[in-house]
């Protein structure tokens, strides 16, 4: 994959697990990866925080991965928990980009579980998301689960993303939001805890992107907003 293999800015550390950092090293979250992977799983979670169950944020990531043309940058992907049997069927060029060196482990030992091997049109990346390894309009399509909320500065984070998208090339995203009063309770807790940015409502995110792209698409389940646009 010539974006990779090509770019100067990024080194080869394992086989097909590339680093564009200049310090190669777990992050502060790495020895929280099972406890994180436990939470995402479970229903019973998912349902009261954020009135949600994991097969929604599968469903929605089919459409993003599997409709996938080209190129396509997936940035904050984790462990690939939900995701790796997608990716292992997927016949297109993918990029996952992480911060965690353990997710990126993580990751790639479950697409081996899958093909035997990593696939050839797939790259782990491990990569700052708010400075990324790329030219401008590098890909096809830019896709970003549960990552927004993560963040103060969101409309950087979207920025940055929307950079490396090829013109009427499409993004998907999912965030949390504060609309239900519970779960703004429990957002506003997170945050203190550093754990997330500013929780903002479903209207307030949406708005994050009107000067930027434009919304193809959008739809609410409980907390949980799904964005699908077009550059």
């Amino acid at each position: 994959m010539e974006l990779i293999n090509n770019n100067n800015k990024v080194k080869e550390i394992e086989s097909n697990f590339f680093s564009s950092l200049v310090n190669v090293k777990s992050s502060v979250n790495d020895n929280k990866t099972r406890q994180y992977e436990d939470i995402v799983n479970s229903k019973l979670y998912n349902k009261i925080f954020w009135g949600t169950l994991p097969k929604d944020y599968t469903e929605f990531a089919k459409k993003a991965i599997l409709n996938a043309k080209g190129t396509s940058l997936d940035i904050g992907c984790g462990s690939l928990v939900q995701t790796a049997a997608l990716y292992a069927n997927s016949k297109q060029n993918h990029i996952l980009l992480d911060q965690s060196v353990e997710m990126l482990r993580i990751a790639k030992k479950r697409l081996a579980n899958h093909n035997g091997k990593i696939p050839d049109n797939i790259k782990l990346l491990q990569a700052d998301a708010f400075k990324l390894p790329f030219e401008n309009e590098t890909f096809e399509k830019i896709v970003s689960f549960g990552m927004i909320h993560c963040f103060e500065n969101k409309t950087e984070f979207i920025n940055e993303a929307l950079r490396v998208l090829k013109p009427n090339g499409v993004f998907y995203f999912t965030t949390i939001t504060s609309d239900r009063l519970f779960s703004r309770f429990y957002m506003n807790r997170l945050r203190k805890q550093k754990k997330i940015g500013e929780p903002l409502s479903s209207q307030k995110l949406l708005n994050l992107f009107n000067d930027k792209s434009y919304i193809i698409e959008y739809y609410k389940k409980g907390n949980m907003l799904f964005i699908i646009g077009i550059k």
